[in-house]
């Protein structure tokens, strides 16, 4: 990930997992500090400071959704034909959520018509921005 790219932000550990927002890469990966941290629960002994194992990067809010856009959403237009969601890292099988890729048209069809807004509000959109009237979908324009 690289500083201005886009990204989901993703609420996994929860009961209705999914997407919340949308998050902008601040500051390119560098090594997670907890890793060499002994009193962290996130220490690692295998992990040196010239061979690290973790990596973070600093993403700044955008975007919070008004409303969650399930996993179980994403699976379901993910199974529809001809979906441009099919191929989506996230609903593979065996798949765990971290960091992921997420292609052109996978973003583009989530903001476009998966993402529900108030009234009038924008979505990000790549670098543009998308007029959205509440609960309509970008054929909706």
């Amino acid at each position: 990930m690289r500083e201005g790219d886009k990204a989901f932000f993703y609420h996994s550990s929860c009961k209705v997992p999914g997407i919340v927002g949308l998050v902008e890469i601040t500051k390119k990966a560098y090594p997670d500090y907890f890793q060499w941290d002994k009193k962290s629960k996130y220490f690692d002994e295998k992990s040196t400071k010239e061979a690290p194992r973790w990596w973070m990067v600093d993403v700044t809010l955008r975007e919070k959704l008004d409303e969650i856009v399930p996993l179980e959403g994403l699976r379901e237009e993910g199974l529809k034909k001809g979906s441009p969601l099919a191929a989506m890292a996230l609903l593979q099988k065996g798949s765990r959520l971290s960091v992921q890729p997420v292609r052109e048209e996978e973003w583009r069809f989530i903001c476009e018509r998966m993402i529900k807004k108030q009234g009038g509000q924008e979505v990000m959109n790549g670098g543009e921005r998308v007029k959205r009237e509440k609960g309509k979908g970008a054929e909706d324009k």
